[in-house]
Order: structure tokens, then sequence, then C-alpha cells
């Protein structure tokens, strides 16, 4: 509607008729210009064009950026996963090997016990079933 260097206050006055095809501009220089409607001029197509493109871009940018989110979050979620089975794993066995080395002590006082009451009273004729000894 605008010729090129018009500083936007040329045009007075402008109507589209009924079946919407056609706009009717009035401008500062007594003109009645007629014009297909909607315009379909170059500047016109580049622009639309210009914002279809940025719509785009925003919309690639927010899915990237969404699917990169949910990466990072599955691959923290995965390493906390692995961590805490790690963990679990190296503590089962360390207690595992915590409850043999208490059983094999507790093995052990108890085989020094037998053999210090055969080693102590036997020889001397005292019988275990008669007599209480506390070592």
């Amino acid at each position: 509607m605008w010729t090129k260097g018009a500083d936007g206050t040329d045009i007075n006055a402008c109507c589209v008729n009924n079946a919407k095809t056609l706009l009717a501009s009035a401008d500062d220089f007594g003109k009645v210009n007629l014009l297909s409607y909607p315009s379909r001029t170059p500047e016109v197509i580049t622009i639309v064009i210009m914002i279809v493109i940025t719509i785009i871009t925003i919309i690639i940018t927010i899915v990237i950026t969404i699917v990169i989110m949910i990466v990072i979050t599955i691959i923290t979620i995965v390493i906390t996963i692995v961590i805490m089975i790690v963990i679990t794993i190296v503590t089962t066995i360390v207690i595992t090997v915590i409850m043999i080395v208490i059983t094999i002590i507790t093995i052990v006082i108890m085989i020094v016990r037998i053999v210090r009451i055969v080693v102590i009273v036997m020889p001397i004729g005292i019988s275990p079933h008669h007599t209480t000894i506390n070592l």
C-alpha cells in the first residue's frame, strides 16, 4: 500500500471491498489507488517468509532444548542407579567379609577353648560332665 520511501503518513484512508479481493486507498497527493487484496508484493512475501523461518527456528530451538534436557536427565538417572548399585554391591561384599572374619574368629576361639579343656582338664582326670571350670 505504501510506496518505497513513504514515511507512513501518506495514506489518509483505505477500504476493502465486500469480496475481500480489492483495497482502495487515498493518499496525500489526491490519488485513489486500487490494489489487489491481500497484497502479494515481494516485500510482503519476504516478511512472511522471515516470520515463518523465525517461528520454525524458535520451535526447533525449543524441541532441541527439550530433547537435550531429557537426554541429560536420563543420563543422570542411569548414572545415579549405577552408583547406587555399585555402592550396594560393595557394601554387601564388605559386610559379608566382616561376617566371615567374625565367624572365623568365633570358630578359632571355640577351638582354643576346646583344646584348653582337652589339654587342661582331661589329663588331670576331671570329667567335664561333673565339674564346672571357668576359662
